[in-house]
């Protein structure tokens, strides 16, 4: 639920961006702002039903996170949330209308290219990609070429060379490509605990799959 609130636009008021959606009958918590798309499963909420309410930012709250059971329930108009000493009443949306986000999953099958990244490059990345040279602070673009060595590069106006991150211990299967990306996704996509990225093409989305876990993001323009 932390990671889902940070994932929701909480400034947007089209499509309820700004809610998460929990799936009573799947077990999953579903959070998009448009750009991303975090799908967490595994889940028993007790009612069958899609159910809409708050990115609320005390879910994001470390008083709030525990590793004690976290209870959940529904009663009308609210759910309600119990973890450690903290009880939360979040006020279900009746009228926002959630994005149709299954559409935009793309098929594993297709990718045309994988890469597995290991824990040691994961956190590598992680530290490191938001700390290279940008000019466009807005999208903080890097270029990630996955054509014989996997590296991410960015480089500013007027260098000669790029700055390059080789990740060393990271594979790649499938076809070489070559993607634009927000450095603010990728590195989340690390924090986020996956080992892998699939990769459908250079204007694609990008998904990463742990088990019952999904993440997704669109790509930036060549």
């Amino acid at each position: 639920l932390s990671e889902a609130a940070q994932t929701c636009d909480h400034g947007s008021t089209r499509y309820a961006l700004r809610c998460i959606q929990l799936r009573g009958e799947t077990g999953e918590v579903v959070a998009t702002d448009g750009h991303q798309l975090l799908i967490e499963g595994g889940f028993d909420f007790p009612w069958d039903e899609n159910v809409l309410i708050p990115g609320s930012r005390l879910l994001t709250h470390r008083d709030f996170q525990t590793d004690d059971t976290v209870g959940i329930g529904r009663a009308d108009d609210v759910v309600v949330l119990k973890a450690g000493p903290w009880t939360a009443w979040l006020s279900i949306e009746q009228q926002g209308r959630f994005p149709e986000v299954d559409h935009v999953i793309p098929n594993i099958d297709a990718a045309i290219a994988t890469v597995s990244i290991p824990q040691a490059d994961g956190d590598f990345l992680a530290r490191s990609v938001p700390q290279l040279p940008a000019n466009d602070e807005q999208h903080s673009p890097v270029t990630v070429d996955l054509n014989g060595s996997i590296a991410v590069r960015s480089r500013l106006s007027g260098a000669e060379a790029p700055t390059e991150l080789v990740l060393t211990r990271s594979t790649r299967t499938g076809d070489p490509v070559r993607f634009c990306t927000s450095r603010k996704l990728l590195a989340r996509a690390m924090r986020l605990g996956f080992h892998g990225l699939h990769v459908f093409g250079p204007d694609s989305p990008v998904m990463c799959v742990e088990g019952a876990r999904k993440y997704i993001w669109m790509l930036l323009d060549k």
